[in-house]
């Protein structure tokens, strides 16, 4: 059990908030080879670039105690509530 998980299942869950690692990619740079648009007004493009991975902690509000560990979370309101606690950083590995 790695101690984010141990932290989640141990103390956090018991209090309706859960911390979660995110990871997000960003296209940094991208060169457009072609591009079209379809009869309803989307755009379709086709190209190379370069992406980077960033990683950020966010807290979790309103989680169902016992629930998102093998399917998705069960929130209280409906709907989850984040808060970013960490900056965003390239992500390691």
């Amino acid at each position: 059990m790695t101690p984010l998980k141990a932290i989640n299942v141990f103390l956090l869950q018991w209090f309706f908030i859960r911390l979660t690692s995110l990871k997000e990619r960003v296209i940094e740079d991208f060169q457009i080879h072609s591009f079209s648009v379809s009869q309803h007004g989307f755009v379709s493009s086709r190209g190379t670039g370069e992406y980077k991975i960033y990683q950020y902690y966010v807290l979790e509000f309103w989680i169902v105690p016992c629930t998102g560990w093998w399917n998705n979370f069960k929130y209280l309101n409906g709907d989850g509530n984040f808060t970013q606690i960490t900056k965003k950083s390239l992500a390691s590995g």
